[in-house]
């Protein structure tokens, strides 16, 4: 075998891996779906919450959400009535039930009745749902806004 013929099987070869490589990122990369108008529940419209252990949010059921998406980019709004610098008012957003071990989204309160915002993008678990806690100062004393802006799947 000629040197050229080794090259150009050699690059033949290089030219094979590269397709395949280019093929494998191309499939493993999350699509962003950009929503015009963005995916809202009846029961995170503002709804008064208490103090809530971690809870999960099935996006398809309660927002609408394509299942299995992989991560969800959410506008978190909240507001507790009875906040003040002593209390932990806090609602976050989390990809399991084990809020310490995930990445998290989550707003805190500075004081009472002041409306806090946050945005930002909340890795789902394998069925395209995350969870939720509220820590508020009591009962019923924390509004809770979501909607979903845009998604990855």
């Amino acid at each position: 075998m000629s040197i050229l013929e080794r090259m150009a099987e050699e690059i033949a070869a290089l030219r094979r891996r590269v397709a395949a490589l280019e093929t494998q990122e191309a499939s493993s990369d999350a699509d962003y779906v950009p929503l015009a108008t963005p995916l809202t529940s009846t029961s995170w419209d503002g709804d008064a919450y208490s103090t809530t252990a971690t809870t999960k949010i099935d996006t398809s059921a309660v927002f609408g959400a394509p299942a299995g998406i992989k991560a969800a980019v959410v506008r978190l709004i909240a507001r507790d009535s009875g906040a003040h610098p002593q209390t932990r008012l806090e609602v976050t957003l989390s990809t399991s039930s084990d809020m310490m071990a995930t990445a998290q989204m989550s707003v805190r309160q500075p004081g009472a009745n002041i409306i806090i915002e946050n945005c930002g993008i909340v890795t789902c678990d394998a069925n395209g749902d995350f969870y939720y806690t509220v820590y508020a100062s009591g009962a019923g004393t924390t509004n809770v806004w979501l909607s979903i802006i845009g998604y990855y799947i």
